[in-house]
């Protein structure tokens, strides 16, 4: 594992976050984008194309050419990359292990919900509290290229996790969930990134048992861990699952990677530039977690003086 560096003042500080944003890979990238655009409050904020190098650092061969849009919250916050990949595989949900689901604030998930009915995005279960905390109203979605999406209204504070209330009618991702056969082992490879530590319960999840035949009083085992910059990453021990899998020509539809800030990179890890979009300039690099999930890791921009 690439294990980051952190410069923080703050002993207490996680050396990984903030989420800087998620990779969604789509089969029908225009069609993607204006769903997004449309019925998310989502705007472009920069386009561009894939160049063969990129496409060799992401291990996927198909990518070299194809079109990347960054995507913007309504406080002009690019947050979500939309990659066009028409022969990517579609997957069902929670098919395989690795990136699942993504939670994202709101401001007003009733209207929310009222307002995706005929959506691209299909809503699989009307807005309910979470049953690990009230504090939380939760909604999950479909996307058009399979990815869940929880659309999440924060009501009031969640100690002891520390995420923020929605700041525009959809805000950003907040906490990206990953499946992982075995809770332990998904929880030791974040944990090996300084000052990050994970708690670990056990929830009901509505929508796991609904895809796996599950009885509805099923409970897992889950752990989350808080992130720099008011971020999380959920972890689902899930049985049963495919692994993940790779073919080196394609990557499959749906949630591509998830990118997380650093204050530094390791120098023992591969590194290079990204060219295009907000992140023009800073140094990144990949690398898969331990249910196969890839992550990017984004040396933050110095602050200025």
């Amino acid at each position: 594992m690439c294990v980051a560096l952190n410069d923080s003042n703050s002993m207490n500080t996680p050396a990984i976050g903030p989420v800087q944003g998620a990779t969604i890979i789509s089969r029908d990238y225009r069609a993607c984008i204006d769903a997004w655009c449309e019925y998310l409050g989502q705007h472009i904020y920069s386009e561009a194309t894939i160049a063969p190098a990129g496409a060799h650092h992401w291990g996927y061969s198909d990518l070299a050419d194809r079109r990347v849009t960054w995507l913007a919250n309504g406080l002009n916050e690019p947050w979500l990359r939309i990659v066009e990949s028409p022969n990517a595989e579609l997957r069902k949900p929670l098919e395989s292990y690795g990136w699942h689901a993504l939670d994202i604030n709101v401001q007003d998930i009733d209207q929310l919900y009222s307002d995706l009915k005929g959506s691209p995005f299909n809503v699989l279960h009307p807005p309910e509290k979470l049953p690990v905390n009230d504090a939380v109203r939760a909604m999950p979605v479909q996307g058009p290229n399979n990815e869940i999406l929880y659309m999440m209204e924060i009501e009031s504070e969640v100690p002891p996790f520390n995420i923020p209330f929605a700041r525009c009618f959809v805000d950003r991702i907040i906490v990206p969930v990953v499946s992982v056969p075995n809770r332990i082992g998904g929880l030791a490879f974040y944990e090996e990134f300084e000052r990050t530590h994970g708690v670990k319960f056990d929830t009901k999840i509505k929508l796991v048992s609904k895809e796996l035949g599950l009885d509805s009083e099923t409970t897992f085992a889950v752990a989350a861990i808080q992130l720099a910059g008011q971020n999380m990453i959920e972890i689902d021990e899930i049985p049963g699952l495919k692994s993940a899998t790779f073919n080196n020509l394609t990557p499959a539809a749906g949630i591509g990677a998830v990118s997380f800030e650093v204050d530094k990179l390791p120098k023992d890890c591969k590194k290079y530039t990204i060219t295009y979009g907000p992140l023009i300039g800073q140094p990144v690099t990949l690398t898969y977690g331990a249910a196969g999930e890839l992550i990017e890791l984004i040396e933050r921009r110095a602050k200025a003086n």
